[in-house]
């Protein structure tokens, strides 16, 4: 249930980010704890699981699609206090296919930033990328393989959306 995922989110809060920390020690370390403890989804995507495009998904069965990534960051960095946005949009990947994307933007200090967890992510498809990643963390910029499509501060939508879809997944087909 929700509760479950918030403690699970609360708890991995605790764990990573340590008194004194600034900013953006605080924003890598949650970036480097869904890298390393959460794996890009591994099944066939048109039948998975709703938890896969939530926050329980990367947070509590340790993989997950994009929005799983980008929805765990968001509530994960908006526990801390620090400013997040989702972002969903289009991306292009290495070999050239399109699709549906999602990602965030995070406020350190006075600017925003864009970070995208699920590229930065070292195991792809069951398989390493050569540790970690950096290439999608922190660009004020962007990157030109993502175009974004809409940026919302999940905080506004309402609390049936976080039961029923950003938590749990329950309501994702």
């Amino acid at each position: 249930d929700g509760k479950a995922v918030f403690d699970a989110a609360f708890a991995a809060v605790d764990q990573v980010v340590k008194d004194g920390m600034g900013e953006e020690e605080k924003v890598k370390a949650i970036h480097d704890y869904l890298i390393y403890n959460a794996n890009y989804y591994h099944g066939k995507l048109s039948d998975r699981q709703g938890w896969s495009s939530a926050v329980k998904g990367v947070l509590m069965e340790h993989e997950g699609v994009c929005n799983s990534y980008a929805l765990a960051f968001y509530t994960m960095t908006t526990a801390e206090g620090i400013p997040c946005r989702y972002i969903s949009g289009i991306s292009t990947n290495s070999v050239g296919k399109t699709g549906g994307h999602a990602w965030n933007q995070v406020k350190v200090g006075d600017k925003w930033y864009y970070i995208d967890c699920t590229w930065d992510d070292p195991i792809v498809n069951g398989h390493s990328g050569g540790g970690e990643r950096y290439k999608y963390y922190l660009s004020e910029n962007g990157w030109s393989n993502h175009t974004v499509g809409t940026v919302k501060d999940l905080a506004d939508a309402g609390i049936s959306s976080w039961e029923k879809y950003y938590l749990t997944g329950e309501g994702y087909k």
